[in-house]
């Protein structure tokens, strides 16, 4: 009987962990989708940083780490702030370019296993 029981907890916890994936993954796009449509005439990086919904992605913490890193695989964007905030390292070069950069956190993200 106890064996039952554990693996009814092993997979209560499994259904729950993709349920918070899940849900993290809802937030990260509603709060991505207000920062980018709110943003999308800014050409100030500083205030383009500093709006909120992009605020509050920083605080999702770590977990937000991947899904910033597979969104800038599908779309070059200003996250560059957000994933030195969030991973307290910049793998980017100063003489780096946007692309460049892109590419040099894609590869770290890679690295650290954050990606594929």
């Amino acid at each position: 009987m106890s064996g039952k029981i554990s693996t009814a907890i092993v997979d209560f916890q499994e259904n729950l962990e993709i349920l918070n994936q899940e849900a993290l993954q809802e937030r990260f796009d509603q709060l991505k989708s207000q920062w980018k449509q709110d943003t999308e005439m800014l050409s100030s990086i500083s205030r383009i940083i500093k709006h909120p919904a992009y605020q509050k992605i920083i605080l999702i913490g770590e977990r937000a780490i991947p899904l910033i890193l597979s969104d800038l695989q599908k779309e070059s964007d200003h996250w560059f702030y957000a994933l030195t905030k969030l991973t307290k390292t910049d793998p980017v070069k100063p003489e780096d370019d946007f692309n460049q950069a892109v590419e040099v956190w894609l590869n770290w993200g890679k690295q650290q296993g954050y990606i594929q």
